[in-house]
């Protein structure tokens, strides 16, 4: 079933150039909704809203279809498909010149379409536009900026397998149809169409940090278990066999794989605080002070107070 929601407020009809896409599988209320105020609250106002639902729970939908903007669109066909799947559903739905992706649990800074979508419209058809980001927890609190491996310009193949973060990427609809991801796999999809695109695409990286990354607090052996395994796969796709990149990665995680089953719980807030750079106290606030501007911002249809916000000029 698809849902196309009603106007709310009286605004310019200039057609958007971009779609952002949030794919949502998990069943955090907050998180959801930061994501969506999120959008609302960019500078550059002429975008779509895509929400794909992959077996969300009861209230994960009802606030999705209650959001009353003409911009937004649900789809929720009460199906679990997986992440790569709904991905590649998206950019056939997709009825814009940009994609924006993101995840469900992650939040935009408010200048992230602006920004990222002057870099696209600088760029051919074969480059995706990615960002830095800035680390949060499971509560939404900043913590520095990501680390992230150099990305080189022009990059992409194996260096941009493990120097682009995710949901930070943007590049035009009709590069997603062309590179479409793997079905199969469930917890590598990004690295796989990185290294498969890698020879005919190119990836850029902006060094502002355009996007709050949400990396829970809490440790999931399984899931990080799960990423070694499918890490291991893309590695043997794409690596010759018996090539001394290969033995040294495939070694690399196989170890990794048995620390995580041993003594993964003890040594994880020692590896969580090495995922990014400490931000200063400065930092700090300017982030909690955007991070708060989001989560007040209105959405149509969802009770809470309006904020005003100066916007940007709409790069149309």
């Amino acid at each position: 079933m698809t849902k196309h929601i009603a106007i709310a407020e009286k605004r310019s009809t200039m057609e958007p150039h971009v779609t952002i896409a949030i794919p949502v599988a998990g069943n955090s209320r907050d998180g959801f909704q930061m994501a969506v105020r999120s959008v609302f609250a960019q500078t550059h106002t002429h975008w779509r809203l895509l929400i794909v639902l992959d077996g969300a729970s009861a209230e994960i939908a009802q606030l999705a279809t209650t959001i009353n903007d003409e911009r937004v669109r649900v789809i929720d066909d009460g199906l679990r498909c997986g992440l790569a799947a709904r991905l590649n559903q998206i950019a056939e739905e997709a009825a814009t010149e940009y994609l924006f992706r993101m995840d469900a649990d992650d939040v935009m800074r408010m200048r992230r379409v602006e920004v990222q979508l002057k870099r696209l419209r600088e760029t051919d058809e074969s480059t995706i536009v990615a960002s830095r980001a800035i680390q949060i927890d499971e509560n939404a609190a900043p913590l520095g900026l990501l680390r992230e491996a150099n990305l080189d310009e022009n990059q992409m193949g194996a260096a941009g397998a493990f120097a682009i973060t995710h949901p930070t990427v943007a590049a035009r609809t009709r590069w997603f149809r062309d590179n479409p991801y793997d079905e199969s796999i469930a917890r590598a999809e990004d690295k796989e169409l990185w290294l498969r695109a890698g020879e005919r695409s190119r990836a850029v990286r902006i060094d502002e940090p355009l996007l709050y990354y949400r990396i829970p607090r809490p440790f999931n052996r399984a899931k990080s278990l799960a990423t070694l395994h499918d890490d291991r796969v893309v590695l043997r796709r794409f690596e010759q066999k018996w090539s001394r990149r290969r033995v040294q990665l495939e070694t690399r995680s196989l170890l990794r794989q048995l620390v995580i089953a041993t003594v993964g719980p003890a040594l994880w807030p020692l590896a969580y605080r090495r995922k990014f750079h400490p931000a200063t106290s400065t930092e700090l606030d300017g982030y909690r002070n955007e991070l708060t501007t989001i989560r007040c911002t209105h959405v149509p249809g969802w009770p809470g107070a309006r904020v005003s916000q100066t916007k940007g000029a709409d790069a149309e």
